[in-house]
Formats: structure tokens, sequence, C-alpha cells
């Protein structure tokens, strides 16, 4: 597990790099979560347009503590490999006055796992939490389904097997997937941090 922080000329985040065989058995879990998957964002806690009212994406999830109960969720390889990114973040070094020092002293957080179809977005929207992390897991074989930071005009490309760690006040979103599929090919599990 590779980490880099970085702010300097960007928004401050940190890009885990991780191996293949550290992410084999969560894509494995994946495959076996993708039929639980609900296709209504609401369901899932959705960002909404405070104006309009509108539902800001349009893509699969499910919450993993829907799956799982507090006993079984640490048999969970989602969980494991979240918890494992998280014990490596909590002794990262971070700029003084960074939000992202907030994780030395994490314990609560949520798993989303969500899953994006041909022509599936996340609009623009800030996470009801202090600390964001994606995991990326999966293959890369549609184009879209970056991550934009619209507040610095910003983006990082989707890759298999990294992970993003941002503030959750960052306005970010989901650029819209085109694939040829009609699966799903985007996965990413979200970990919300309280």
């Amino acid at each position: 597990m590779q980490l880099n922080h970085k702010w300097e000329d960007c928004p401050e985040h940190v890009e885990i790099l991780l191996k293949p065989e550290e992410t084999m058995n969560a894509n494995y879990e994946l495959q076996w979560l993708v039929p639980m998957l609900s296709d209504k964002p609401e369901e899932t806690g959705s960002a909404s347009d405070n104006a309009t009212g509108e539902i800001l994406k349009d893509n699969g999830g499910i919450w993993l503590g829907q799956v799982y109960t507090e006993r079984s969720l640490p048999f969970s390889s989602c969980f494991s490999l979240v918890k494992n990114i998280l014990t490596v973040l909590r002794e990262g070094k971070y700029t003084p006055h960074s939000s992202l020092n907030y994780m030395h002293v994490v314990e609560m957080y949520n798993l989303l796992f969500n899953a994006y179809k041909n022509n599936h977005y996340y609009k623009g929207h800030r996470d009801m939490s202090k600390v964001t992390l994606l995991l990326w897991l999966g293959e890369h074989n549609f184009t879209g389904g970056d991550i934009l930071f619209n507040d610095f005009n910003y983006k990082i490309d989707f890759a298999p097997n990294k992970a993003i760690l941002f503030p959750s006040h960052y306005n970010h979103e989901v650029t819209k997937i085109q694939t040829s599929s009609n699966e799903y090919v985007r996965y990413c599990v979200t970990a919300f941090i309280v």
C-alpha cells in the first residue's frame, strides 16, 4: 500500500495505491453483492439539489450494514480492506491545518457499495461526513467515472486498486460512465467517516 499526500496546486487529498493481491478478495465480494444492489438512488442516501429536490445521482448501491450484521461485518473483505487502509491513514503525516488530521482519531464510519452502468453519474455534491474515502475496485473497461472536484476544477482519473481520501466538504462529482456493456462496470466502496 503506497500513500501519496497531495496539497500543492490541487485540493488536499491522499491517493492510496493498492496491489491487485490486496484487493482480490474485495473484488470477489463485489460480485456477490451486485445482485443485491438497489437501482433506487434515494435508498442509499443520495444527495439532492437544495432548490429543486432533484436526486443528483443515477447508480446502483447498497449499504454494507444492510447485508451484514454488526457481528458478521468484520468478515467482509471490503470492510477489512477499508479498515486496513484507515489504519495506515491514521499514521499519516498531514499539513498542520489539514482537515485530514481528523484521521488520527477516526473510530466510526459507514460503508456504501456503489456500482455504475452506462450513462450513470453522480452530479456535484458535498458529503454529510467529515472525511470521505473512495475505494475503487474492478477493472477499467469504460470511459468517465472519474472524480471531479468542482471548486478546484481538478480531476482524478478512475483507476482500479486505488483509494482517494479527501475532506467531505469538497464539492465533488463522478463523471458520466460510457461503455458498450449493459452491466455494472465501475465499482466503488465509499467510507463516510464521521
